[in-house]
Parts: C-alpha cells; structure tokens; sequence
C-alpha cells in the first residue's frame, strides 16, 4: 500500500517538495494531503493561501483540489489507485479547510489488488533468445522487481539459467548476499564484459551508465534489454542512452596559466597587451612563481621562498 503523509499548507506543502521529487524519482509510492485555505475566503488573503497544484505537478503523478466533501470519497481512491499504479510514484491532493469540515455523500469504493500491464510474449521470446546465443550474459534487478513481488521468480530465473546478477536498489537480497551468481561487487568487470545486459526493474539513469556497456579494448558494446513497467519508464531511458552516445563528455579547457600550466605559458599571452596591462600580468606570474618555488622547495625539505602578506610562515 501506498504510504501517506498529510502537510499544513502553504509552507507545509512547499517544504515536502523535495520529498515528492525524491518519490518520483524514485518510484515510491505515496498520497499527500495538503490543507488548502478555504473556498469561502479564497482570494482574500486567508492564512497560508497558496495554489499548491502548480508546485507539485511537476514531481508527482497527479496533483489535485478535491473541492467539495462529495469528493473526497472518490477522489482519494483515485489517488491511492494511481499511487500504487505503474510507474509507481507521488500523487498530491489538498483540500479546502472549510471543507474539511463539511458532511458529504459518496459511494464507498471497491478496493483490490491491482494487476500489471500483461507480458508482450513476442518480446519474452525474443529475449530469451538472447540469452540463450549470448557468451556472456549479465541480468540486474532493481527495485520494481520487489515492489511488484516478483523476486522468487526472479531468483528462479537466475539459478535456473545461471545467469550472474547485479542487484540494485530495494532489488538487492532478491539475490541472496554470497550467492555463487551475484556479482555485485565486481559489476564493473561484469558490465564491462559482457556481450548482452538485461536490465529489470530499474531505470537507465546514470547508475547504470545510461545503459551502455561492454565495448572495452575495442570489444562490441554489448546489447541491452530493459524491462520496465510503463512505457514512460522505457522511452526515458531511450532518450538517455541516445544523449550518452551523441554527447560524450569532455574535460572544459584549463585558462592559461591555470593549474597545470606553468605560468611561462601565459606570459607568452602577454604581449599584445598595453604596458600597464602586462606590468600587472607579470606581478601576478611572478606572485605564481613564488608560490610555485615554494611548494617544490618545500617538499624537497629546504628552506621555502615567503611571498610578503603571505598567511604562510616561512620554514
């Protein structure tokens, strides 16, 4: 079930916005209730008013005004359903303090186990033929596959296709800890090494390298299945992997005379400048020298150069 957490509004609900963000990242299923100043006074400048809706939409799954008592029936199974819903995540719902207090009709909602999305099976079969032509095969599992009770299969599947495994997340003890096919803790000659990675319940983000592996020593970067429980999920981590590949990243460029390059390079940079302009330069570069000196003197143990105004005293 979904957790739930019920906030003051106004500074009460901006201050679980990190929270929210962290549960939709994250995937963790929750309902907020906010308060709400009441409709009756609403525009007025009644205590702690503020549209909450515009603040936490963008990290939940749903945010809304339930705005009389005839709603809060429905609308509070609309939001534990969806909560618990793949993708799991946050849903926010705040109510109008006068409200809160008022009575109301509704129909008492049936309450069940929800079921997930059916398996593609032409998918399943094609990705277990996959694995069975791949030489060196890698499986991870992440938190989905706890949340949606799916670790005896899981640890089935491992031990029945001896396939090694990397466990992240709240999937980790899917596999037990010093099981013979667990390879956490040498993942990266694993991901590095391996020719095919199935990667289940857990997001292509940057713990997993946005999804590239493989392709070490000029070695073919290996094939990657990811199977998730939404298509947003699925479509996120394809658009990671294509920014990873189209946007290496590279070092920013050091400004001369900046640490790693001696300061004779920039004076080389110094003479199309005025003369007041280079007399300043060649203060500050005789400035570098001097601390320079004094860091290779004194690791040589020798007497060290003091700049005057220096905080450092001089051995």
């Amino acid at each position: 079930m979904p957790g739930l957490a019920v906030l003051t509004a106004g500074p009460g609900v901006t201050n679980g916005v990190s929270a929210l963000a962290q549960a939709r990242f994250a995937g963790s299923p929750m309902v907020v209730v906010g308060g709400r100043a009441p409709n009756n006074r609403w525009g007025t400048g009644a205590l702690q008013e503020i549209d909450h809706l515009p603040i936490v939409a963008p990290v939940t799954k749903h945010a809304a005004t339930l705005m009389t008592a005839d709603d809060v029936a429905a609308g509070f199974d609309n939001a534990f359903t969806l909560a618990r819903s793949s993708h799991r995540g946050p849903v926010y719902v705040d109510v109008p303090m006068d409200e809160f207090f008022n009575v109301g009709t509704g129909t008492r909602p049936a309450v069940g186990a929800l079921r997930g999305a059916s398996p593609d099976t032409d998918a399943v079969a094609r990705i277990a033929g996959l694995v069975a032509k791949a030489e060196r095969p890698v499986l991870v599992l992440g938190t989905d596959v706890w949340a949606d009770h799916a670790e005896a299969a899981a640890l089935r599947l491992v031990e029945e296709m001896r396939l090694p495994a990397i466990t992240n997340g709240m999937g980790r003890g899917v596999v037990p800890g010093g099981h013979p096919l667990l390879v956490t803790k040498a993942r990266g000659a694993a991901l590095g090494g391996a020719d095919l990675v199935v990667v289940v319940g857990t997001p292509l983000d940057f713990r997993l390298g946005y999804g590239v592996f493989g392709g070490k020593d000029g070695a073919t970067p290996a094939a990657v299945v990811h199977v998730a429980d939404s298509a947003e999920q699925a479509l996120r981590a394809r658009r990671a992997g294509r920014l990873r590949l189209r946007r290496p990243h590279r070092r920013p460029r050091r400004p001369a005379g900046g640490p790693g390059r001696p300061p004779a390079a920039a004076a080389q940079r110094l003479d199309h400048l005025p003369a007041g302009h280079r007399r300043r330069g060649r203060r500050a570069r005789r400035g570098a020298c001097s601390v320079q000196r004094r860091t290779r003197s004194t690791r040589r143990g020798s007497t060290a150069s003091w700049c005057p105004g220096s905080p450092t005293t001089p051995s």
